[in-house]
Order: C-alpha cells, then structure tokens, then sequence
C-alpha cells in the first residue's frame, strides 16, 4: 500500500529511487513511475497531519522518537527525519496561540486539565506538559496588565462583564473570574494619584478631557467618568489650600513664580497653565481675617507685626 496521498507526487522516482528518500529492492529494477500504481494501490487510511507548525522544527526526530516527547510506532522503524514530510502534510489548522506568558508557568495541566479552569479538548488525551509548547507557540500580543490595585477586587467580572463598567472582547465569553489573573498582571506602574479633593468634582470629563484643562492620554479613550476612580486613588496629602482670596488676583504666576512674592514653583507644576491653580487649590475654610486698619503709609507690615517662622 502507498502511505501517502499522490496529490503533487505524480514522480515517483523523486523519492524511491537509489541516492533518495527510500531505495527500490532490486526486483523492482528497470521499473518505470508508470508501472508504480499497476501493482501499489493508495492506502484508504492517509498519514495523520502535522498538527503544528514546522518553522525551525525540521529535525522531526528531536521529538518523534524513542526516548522523545512521542514514541513513533513500529512501522516507522528505519525513517529518517527527510522522509517525514513525504508522508505527512502539515495542517491547515494551526494550533492556538498561547495568550500568556509562560514564565512560572510552565505546569500547563495545573491550569488546563480535566476539573481544572481550562479542560482539554478530547484530541489532547494523554498529552503531557511537555508536549503543549512544541505545538503552541506564545502569543507576540501579551494580554494587557491590569491597570489598578486589586485589594478588595477579586471580583473582576463586577467591573469588566456585560452591563458593567468596562465590557469584555467576545473573546473572554465564558471565562470566570478565577481566569482573570492566570493571564493579566498587575502593572508595576500605578496609576497617577488624584492631585485634588473630589468632593462636588464627580465629572472628571469636565476637567480631564480632550478640549478641557488636562487632556487625557491616548490609552484613555472610550473612558467613563465612572471608571476614574475605579484606579485613581486620591493622594494622601493634597495641595495646600490658598491662605488668600482669589478675587482680583490673576494671574497667579504674578506671585508664584521665580523672582517674585512666593518663588518659584514645584518641579512638578512645570507646565500647568492659570486655569489649573484653582481646580486643586482651593481658597482656605473661613477666608483670612481682614486687615482691620487703613494701609496707606503703612506698606512696611513689619514695623508692627513680628515675623513668625
């Protein structure tokens, strides 16, 4: 029986002649290609494709042999690594990206086994750990890491599930709450600490938005006023509040600048425009007293009040 389909082997000769895959007993001598099929009829039962891809995996025997990840059968006994694709055709179907990362991780069947959170399909019965990456290749696209702190949030699918504050790809259907940090991690890079009080201030868009004080980064898109502070967490110290009124005193950089009454500012306000300063500082509780005497001639305050550190 031939053992492998003819489709695009029509020349015999390619692969059963001396110096080739497989020579010829000598009572077949002088035998032409078109005599092969007069005698050798075509198997009914075609090889078995490979169910993985063969990029830099030619050496079929580092895995297909005695002592290997897969015993090959007594009928394969004598076949070298050329003759394997003669025979067997790679599958049109590949098999599945992993959509993780695999260091520590590489006990697959404590995640994906019978009773576990992932079950195998029937086809991969009696398949070993050692077996699942020389077929499944890791995934160039990572999942996403998990952009906030998950104390108190084991219940991810209260957040990320149909009706709920961010929906979930058609690609997570069916998977549970267990799943979720088999593959994201939390990201090492907390997000940003809230700069201000968020009292009267639940519509962040109104602030933080594409057209308003501070625009949002690229990432932030499609985001809701909801989700603000499902991750941003309010600073423990806020900013001071302002000792002053406001009124009638704009711009702010007229005093809080280099050179002038009250210096120069944080490091960290680099940037921030007027329109900024009065979103976060707010103006003390009770206001200032006032000064309860007439100012002029008197611009030099020191000459009756002390200074205090």
């Amino acid at each position: 029986m031939i053992a492998h389909t003819l489709e695009g082997r029509d020349q015999c000769a390619a692969c059963h002649s001396a110096d080739a895959l497989a020579a010829l007993p000598a009572s077949h001598q002088g035998r032409t290609a078109q005599t092969c099929l007069m005698c050798h009829e075509v198997s009914p039962t075609t090889p078995a494709l490979v169910a993985h891809s063969i990029e830099g995996k030619e050496s079929c025997s580092a895995c297909h042999g005695a002592g290997a990840l897969i015993v090959l059968p007594a009928t394969h006994e004598g076949r070298t690594d050329r003759m394997c694709l003669a025979c067997h055709d790679v599958s049109p179907v590949q098999p599945t990206l992993v959509a993780h990362k695999t260091e520590g991780k590489e006990s697959c069947s404590s995640c994906h086994a019978e009773a576990a959170l992932v079950a195998l399909p029937e086809t991969h019965e009696g398949r070993t750990d050692e077996m699942c990456q020389a077929c499944h290749d890791v995934s160039p696209v990572v999942p996403p890491p998990i952009a906030h702190s998950l104390a108190s949030r084991s219940t991810c699918s209260a957040c990320h599930a149909e009706g709920a504050l961010a929906m979930l790809p058609t690609t997570h259907q069916g998977r549970i709450d267990q799943t979720c940090q088999v593959c994201h991690e939390v990201s090492p890079v907390a997000p940003t600490l809230i700069a201000h009080k968020t009292e009267g201030r639940a519509t962040c868009s109104s602030c933080h938005a594409e057209g308003g004080v501070v625009a949002l980064p690229a990432s932030h898109d499609g985001r809701t006023d909801q989700m603000c502070l499902v991750c941003h967490k309010i600073a423990p110290v806020l900013p001071p509040d302002a000792p002053h009124a406001l009124a009638d005193r704009h711009p702010c950089a007229s005093c809080h600048s280099e050179g002038e009454l009250a210096g120069l500012l944080p490091a960290t306000h680099e940037d921030r425009t007027e329109a900024t300063c009065e979103l976060c500082h707010q103006v003390v509780a009770d206001g200032v007293p006032s000064i309860p005497h007439k100012m002029e001639g008197r611009t030099d305050c020191t000459l009756c009040h002390e200074t205090t550190e």
